[in-house]
C-alpha cells in the first residue's frame, strides 16, 4: 500500500533456467500488468529486458553471434546512386561468426569473417576505414570503456589498435596476441586478450561485462559501411545496446 504522495520501491529477483534463458532474444520485455483498486486506472507497463547470453570456455563450440542479417548492415551507400554497386548483396558480401571463450588468464575471442574483397591499406588509429573488426568491453566498476581494432594489414601482418580505454589503465595492444589467416571466403581473427591488461577475472566474468563487436567493410573503393552484433561502436558511442555476457567457470 502506498499514501497519497508517497513513492515505494518494491524490489524483484526474477530467475530463468539457463534453458529458457538461451531461447529468449533481444526483444524479450517483463511486461507489468497493474490495476488500481477503486479507479478506472489499469494496464500494462512493459520493461525491456537485456538477457545474458551464455559464455562457455569452449570456443571451438557453435558460434555465440552470427552476424548475416539485413539487420545486422549498416551500408553508407545505399541511398547514393553513384555507389549503389556497393550496396550489401547478402552474407557472401560481408559477414561473420563470432566465437568467444577463455583460457586460465585470457578471454579468447575468435571472428570468422566471410568478406569477398579483403582491402586494409590503412595502419594503427585508421584502420577502421578499412577491412577489420572492432570490438568494445564495458566491465563493472570501471570508468570508461574499451574500444580496440584487430586488423590484418596489406603486407599480411597482424595489428591490434586501442582508441579508448577506462580511466587508469594502459593501452593493451601489446599484450594482444593476435593471429589472422586469409582464408577461401575472407579472414579469420584469433585474439586473447590478458586478463591483467583488461582488469579481468574469471569472478568478473561470471557475473557478467558487456561486449559489441563490428566488421568494418571496404572492397577498394571507400568505406562501405559495417556488420554489427548491435548499435553502439560505428553509429554512435553508446554501450546500452550492447549484449551482456556472462561466462560459463
Amino acid at each position: 500500500s502506498v499514501e497519497p504522495g508517497q513513492r515505494a520501491t518494491i524490489p524483484l529477483t526474477l530467475t530463468v533456467s539457463k534453458d529458457a534463458a538461451n531461447a529468449l532474444d533481444d526483444q524479450t520485455a517483463l511486461k507489468i500488468l497493474y490495476d488500481i483498486s477503486g479507479t478506472p486506472w489499469r494496464g500494462t507497463i512493459p520493461v525491456p529486458l537485456n538477457v545474458a547470453s551464455l559464455i562457455t570456455p569452449d570456443i571451438t563450440a557453435k558460434a555465440d553471434f552470427v552476424i548475416d542479417k539485413r539487420e545486422n548492415i549498416h551500408n553508407v551507400c545505399e541511398n547514393v546512386p553513384a555507389t549503389a554497386q556497393l550496396t550489401w548483396k547478402g552474407p557472401e558480401d560481408v559477414s561473420a561468426k563470432v566465437r568467444l571463450g577463455k583460457s586460465p588468464d585470457a578471454v579468447v575471442l575468435n571472428v570468422d569473417v566471410v568478406d569477398d574483397a579483403h582491402h586494409q591499406p590503412f595502419k594503427d588509429a585508421f584502420v577502421w576505414k578499412g577491412d577489420n573488426v572492432q570490438f568494445a568491453l564495458q566491465v563493472p566498476n570501471q570508468v570508461g570503456r574499451w574500444e580496440v581494432g584487430l586488423s590484418r594489414l596489406a603486407d599480411g601482418s597482424a595489428q591490434t589498435h586501442c582508441w579508448v580505454r577506462p580511466k587508469g589503465f594502459d593501452d593493451p595492444s601489446g599484450k594482444i596476441t593476435l593471429t589472422t589467416e586469409k582464408t577461401e571466403h575472407g579472414v579469420t581473427y584469433q585474439a586473447k586478450l590478458p586478463f591483467k591488461a583488461f582488469g579481468l577475472s574469471d569472478a568478473i566474468l561470471a557475473k557478467g561485462i558487456k561486449f559489441n563487436l563490428v566488421v568494418n567493410d571496404n572492397d577498394g573503393e571507400l568505406r562501405e559501411g559495417w556488420a554489427q552484433i548491435a548499435p553502439g561502436i560505428a553509429d554512435r558511442k553508446d554501450t546500452k545496446p550492447y549484449p551482456f555476457l556472462v561466462f560459463e567457470q
